[in-house]
């Protein structure tokens, strides 16, 4: 018959010294600062920031969508340039653009004339909410070899993918 030993120390280490040994000094300071008033401001003031914080897109520029053509035959043109000109920035410039500006952006048109120009969207992380617009303008230069350049504008509306619906563009041959 087995004897039962009580009191036995069980466990992973159990007869061995510690693997991890745990500084007792820092351990204190850690857990000293856990239960002080400033860790109480801090626990109450982190969710609180967490909640007023967003992640915020909104608009820059407008993008485009439409199908470019021939005016006298009413033909697709392919490979035609769709173009967002450069929009100042800063002071005197569009709103939610930075002070250098934002680059003009250039599509082609497919083989069918059809063409989309995203919008140009800015994200960041803000303690306050930023509004879009109800609408954007903007304007776009659309030129292909061969034919003259035709600037339109257009108006694009969050339902819209912030994109202008330019229908079909006409292009004037030389």
């Amino acid at each position: 018959m087995t004897a039962r030993v009580s009191n036995k120390i069980t466990g992973a280490n159990a007869g061995e010294p510690r693997r991890l040994p745990i500084r007792a000094h820092w351990a204190a300071r850690i857990a000293q600062f856990c239960r002080s008033p400033h860790m109480m401001r801090l626990a109450i003031l982190m969710p609180l920031c967490l909640l007023l914080t967003g992640c915020y897109t909104y608009i820059q520029a407008p993008g485009a969508v439409g199908k470019v053509v021939d005016a006298a035959t009413g033909a697709p043109i392919r490979g035609a340039k769709i173009t967002r000109p450069f929009i100042p920035g800063g002071l005197g410039g569009a709103v939610g653009v930075s002070s250098e500006g934002l680059e003009s952006t250039t599509v082609l048109s497919d083989k069918t004339g059809r063409f989309s120009l995203p919008p140009a969207t800015h994200t960041q992380i803000a303690l306050i909410n930023l509004h879009n617009p109800q609408a954007a303008r903007g304007a776009f230069l659309v030129s292909a070899d061969g034919y003259s350049t035709n600037q339109v504008e257009g108006s694009a509306r969050s339902g819209t993918l912030w994109r202008a619906q330019l229908g079909e563009v006409p292009l004037r041959k030389r």
